[in-house]
C-alpha cells in the first residue's frame, strides 16, 4: 500500500496518496481539500497533449461552450473595463463571443502551437505563451477553465496577480470539489467500491485536470496571490449530454447496466452536483 506523502501545491501541508489512475498518481490535502495528480510534466509534454488533442476537443464541446461564454460576457458585461487578456483561449472562442462588448483590447494566450493558430485564423491577437512572460498589463483576466490544468497553481495565480493592473479584476470557471467527489474519495479507500470510485474519479482528474479544486482551496489560492473574492457561485455544468459520459467512462459494462446507471444519475446525483466554480475576484 502506497502511504507517501507530499506537499500540497497550495497550502504545503502535507498531502496523503489517495489512488492510482491508470499510471497517475492521485493525492489529497487534508487540510486545504485540494485533489491533485502528483506526477510532474514538462511543458513540451503538456503541450504536446493538448497539441494532439487538437481542435476536435473545441468542436465537439462548441455549443455548451457557447452557452458557458454567454453567461460569462453576462457577467462581465457591469465591469468598468477597456482591456481582456483570455489565458488560456483555445482556439478562440471566448474572445470572439467577448468582441460585442466593444473592449478596445482583447488578447489571448494559449500555449498549444495548433490552437493558438486557429485562434489567429480568426483575426484574434494570440500569443503562444505563459502567463509567466507577459510584460503588459491588463484590467480583466479571464480563465474559463483553466485553472484545473496548471501544473503550478500557486505559481500560476501570482503571475496572474502581476499581469493585472492595480484594481484590477480576475474571472474564474474551474470545476470545483462537490458533494458526490466527496463520496467517491471515501469509496475508493474500500476494495469493494474501488473500481467504482476509481471510474468517477478518473472522470474528474487526468492529465489534462490535474487538480480539482475545493472552495477553501481555490480561494487561498487567489489571496495569496494578492486579490480578494468579490463572488463565489457553484454551479452544475456538463460538457457533453450524460449518456456520452455514461457511455465512455462505463463501456466495459452491458447496455443494460449503462441505461441503469443513467437513471441513477439523473435522479440522485445530478440535483445534488454543483460540479463548477465560477469566481470574481480582484487585485488588492
Amino acid at each position: 500500500m502506497n502511504t507517501a506523502v507530499i506537499n500540497c501545491k497550495i497550502c504545503s501541508s502535507g498531502a496523503s496518496f489517495l489512488t492510482l489512475l491508470g499510471d497517475l498518481s492521485l493525492y489529497v490535502c487534508r487540510k486545504c481539500g485540494l485533489t491533485f495528480i502528483g506526477n510532474t510534466f514538462s511543458s513540451q509534454e503538456l503541450a504536446d497533449y493538448y497539441d494532439n488533442q487538437g481542435t476536435w476537443y473545441y468542436d465537439n464541446v462548441a455549443l455548451n461552450s457557447h452557452t458557458k461564454n454567454t453567461e460569462a460576457i453576462r457577467d462581465l458585461s457591469r465591469l468598468p473595463i477597456t482591456s481582456v487578456l483570455d489565458v488560456g483561449c483555445g482556439d478562440g472562442s471566448f474572445l470572439q463571443q467577448l468582441r460585442q462588448l466593444g473592449i478596445r483590447k482583447l488578447c489571448g494566450l494559449e500555449l498549444s502551437p495548433v490552437l493558438a493558430r486557429a485562434a489567429r485564423e480568426k483575426g484574434l491577437e494570440v500569443e503562444c505563451k505563459s502567463i509567466e512572460h507577459i510584460d503588459d498589463n491588463f484590467e480583466l483576466l479571464t480563465l474559463l477553465d483553466v485553472a484545473e490544468h496548471v501544473q503550478y497553481p500557486s505559481q500560476f495565480f501570482s503571475s496572474c496577480s502581476r499581469a493585472l493592473k492595480t484594481k484590477g479584476f480576475i474571472y474564474i470557471h474551474t470545476p470545483r470539489r462537490c458533494f458526490w467527489d466527496e463520496v467517491f474519495i471515501r469509496l475508493v479507500m474500500f476494495a469493494i467500491t474501488k473500481k467504482l470510485a476509481r471510474v468517477w474519479l478518473n472522470s474528474r482528474l487526468s492529465m489534462a485536470h490535474l487538480q480539482l479544486w475545493s472552495d477553501r482551496a481555490l480561494s487561498r489560492a487567489i489571496d495569496k496571490a494578492g486579490m480578494r473574492v468579490l463572488e463565489y457561485r457553484k454551479e452544475l455544468e456538463l460538457s457533453w449530454p450524460l449518456e456520452k459520459y455514461v457511455n465512455h467512462y462505463l463501456s466495459a459494462f452491458s447496455p443494460a447496466i449503462r441505461r441503469a446507471a443513467t437513471v441513477l444519475i439523473k435522479v440522485l446525483i445530478m440535483p445534488t452536483m454543483k460540479n463548477k466554480a465560477v469566481v470574481l475576484a480582484q487585485k488588492a
